[in-house]
C-alpha cells in the first residue's frame, strides 16, 4: 500500500487514491506503513466503509436468488 502525504509536519498521511485530499503533485511517498501514525481520516472512513462493503457482499453472495427475494420482500412488507 502506498502512503503519500505534503512535505511538513502538518500534514497527514494519505492511503486512499480516491481521498479528496489525495496528493497528486509534491508529495513524499512511503510504500509501506509511515512512521508517524498520523493518517488522514477521510482515509480511514473510506477503508473502513470498504471492509464493510466487501462483507456485505460477501453475506450477499453467499445467499440464494430466492432467499434474497424472500428477505426484501420482507423488509417492503405486505403488497
Amino acid at each position: 500500500m502506498k502512503y503519500r502525504k505534503r512535505p511538513g509536519r502538518i500534514h497527514q498521511w494519505h492511503n486512499q487514491p480516491w481521498c479528496p485530499e489525495w496528493p497528486t503533485d509534491e508529495f513524499l511517498e512511503h510504500k509501506g506503513n509511515p512512521k508517524e501514525n498520523d493518517i488522514c481520516p477521510h482515509c480511514t472512513a473510506i477503508a473502513e466503509l470498504e471492509e464493510k462493503t466487501t462483507e456485505i457482499r460477501k453475506a450477499t453472495d453467499k445467499k440464494s436468488p430466492d432467499a434474497l427475494a424472500s428477505t426484501k420482500s420482507d423488509r417492503l412488507g405486505p403488497k
